[in-house]
């Protein structure tokens, strides 16, 4: 990833900005974990983002970070209202965010915000859109949806990188109905192997008791429990 939006390293290596990354939630574990692998590949970050009122509302990243406001899932006028709040915000800052080299915006929302600040703040800047998950929204019938998508084909026009977290968004919506027709990047929402602990070994089938005293993590007789844990808005997401 970091050679596809990062191909102006250079300048971004002599103390500018680098990647502004725009988040919906800069306390969400996706944003993190985003950050960090901007940061794991040499990229500065300058993260611009919302916050909402979640499990982990009170942290607070320990990298370069303007809040932007506090937003609502499911409230879109609400959200209108924090994007214009957000504006003011943003031109506030601008200082900082005239040497940025890629804007990086995270759902619709925020390459809104990219968009605006592309055209009068981050003239040189280029524009990438991440998207991890297409909300029903934009693929009802009715003319809000129908709105939606013709502001989200419009700002495609000045993508040029487009992330996606499955390669069936871009087979059956971003071809086919957004005719988008620039690069693409698959970048799945997977943890990263180095992040992974070590695969434990199989215990045997009557193990020597330890002289330590410790315990197996997972004893062989013990049954897997499965649980799902994500956001659920309604019946339908969960059966």
């Amino acid at each position: 990833m970091a050679e596809r939006i990062g191909s102006r390293r250079g300048s971004a290596d002599a103390g500018k900005v680098g990647v502004v990354f725009l988040t919906q939630d800069i306390t969400d574990v996706s944003t993190i974990k985003r950050v960090r692998e901007f940061l794991d590949n040499g990229l500065p970050v300058l993260v611009l983002g919302f916050e909402r009122a979640r499990y982990n509302s009170g942290y607070r990243p320990p990298w370069p970070h303007v809040l932007l406001g506090r937003t609502v899932d499911g409230k879109y006028a609400h959200r209108l209202q924090a994007l214009a709040g957000a504006l003011r915000v943003i031109f506030r800052n601008r200082a900082r965010l005239t040497d940025a080299t890629v804007l990086y915006a995270r759902n619709i929302d925020q390459l809104l915000l990219a968009l605006v600040m592309k055209w009068f703040i981050s003239r040189k800047a280029e524009l990438v859109y991440e998207v991890l998950d297409i909300q029903p929204m934009f693929v009802a019938h009715g003319l809000r949806s129908l709105a939606l998508r013709l502001v989200e084909r419009l700002c495609l026009t000045q993508v040029k990188l487009l992330v996606l977290s499955s390669p069936g968004f871009h087979r059956h919506y971003y071809a086919p109905t957004q005719k988008f027709r620039g690069p693409w990047l698959l970048v799945e929402n997977k943890l990263p192997r180095p992040g992974l602990p070590e695969r434990p070994s199989p215990l045997p089938a009557s193990p020597a008791p330890a002289s330590t005293g410790t315990r197996p993590v997972m004893p062989p007789d013990r049954p897997w429990v499965i649980g799902y844990f994500g956001l659920i808005r309604g019946s339908r997401r969960w059966t």
